[in-house]
């Protein structure tokens, strides 16, 4: 039988700390109907405790604009990138890439170095009222089936929402780096829960390996870093409820945006027993989870089909 391990918060498997206080951004340059929309956001990363680059206008000259893309980007962590129907100015020698066409390339870049903890939001202007131009269109289906790891797409109402999401992602001070394993399964529960919970393990263990996660009522911020780290080594993630649905979804909720939300390399879900009947109303839609409420002597083989349909 497969082994079963058991998650547990202990400072003996802290390997490090990162602090990423007023980490630096690339706000890009964006087309001009968008220049407005910029300069509030980024008037509004600041206040959020990010440090924006660049800090001047976009440079009218070819090469002048590629050397400020690559300087500035270098210093970065993380990059933003607002669009809209407009595919934005376009190269004197190759019309077929605009500005903000060639920062996003180039910010994808160094997500694909080796070692790399880059990470790319882009934003889509959310008003449908406004035409896209063909160029452009092609540009967001491009990055829509190109969504990789530490990749947010988002198309949020509100600068304010969107800077959230970033700060959920990027600003964790003084993070513990914990010791993950790479399995199949991570199992995750509330102590309220606990009993149900243990028999549904078992009956999964007798085929894949499982690691558990057991969210005692103290701690929580460190049961959800501990999670956000696991569940990139896991191929599911199942958040598992009976009575804990109050704990449940605003878990789930949490942990999906730490993980990268669309992008996620993990699939992730949400199950709940239908019994009390008021988990019926109980679910979390969004992509890359499944959400589903049913009877406890059925878990166990739903979570093994749902493995064998998303792995």
């Amino acid at each position: 039988m497969p082994q079963v391990f058991s998650t547990s918060v202990s400072p003996a498997i802290k390997v490090q700390v990162i602090d990423r206080q007023r980490p630096n951004i690339y706000l890009a340059w964006t087309s001009g109907d968008l220049k407005e929309s910029r300069e509030e956001m980024a008037i509004i990363l600041n206040k959020a405790g990010f440090n924006v680059l660049p800090s001047i206008d976009c440079p009218a000259d070819d090469n002048t604009f590629r050397i400020k893309v690559a300087e500035e980007m270098k210093k970065c962590v993380c990059s933003l990138h607002m669009l809209s129907g407009e595919f934005g100015r376009r190269f004197e020698s190759d019309d077929d890439i605009s500005f903000p066409n060639y920062q996003f390339m180039e910010a994808k870049k160094r997500i694909s170095e080796p070692g790399s903890n880059f990470n790319i939001f882009v934003w889509l202007d959310p008003d449908n009222s406004k035409t896209v131009k063909p160029a452009q269109q092609n540009f967001i289906k491009y990055i829509r089936n190109n969504i990789t790891r530490n990749m947010m797409f988002s198309n949020s109402q509100g600068p304010m929402q969107l800077v959230d999401d970033i700060r959920v992602v990027m600003m964790k001070q003084d993070t513990k780096v914990y010791d993950s394993k790479d399995t199949d399964i991570f199992f995750i529960f509330n102590q309220q829960d606990e009993a149900d919970a243990r028999t549904i393990i078992d009956a999964i263990s007798l085929e894949f390996p499982v690691e558990t996660m057991n969210i005692l009522p103290e701690g929580e911020d460190s049961y959800r870093e501990m999670s956000s780290q696991q569940i990139p080594k896991s191929k599911l993630a199942v958040v598992y409820f009976k009575y804990a649905a109050d704990w449940a979804l605003p878990f789930i909720k949490q942990i999906w945006k730490q993980v990268g939300g669309a992008s996620s390399p993990t699939p992730m879900f949400l199950v709940g027993e239908d019994d009390p009947r008021t988990n019926l109303a109980r679910n979390f839609k969004a992509p890359r989870v499944i959400s589903i409420i049913m009877p406890k002597e059925t878990i166990p083989d739903e979570v093994k089909k749902v493995y064998s349909e998303v792995v």
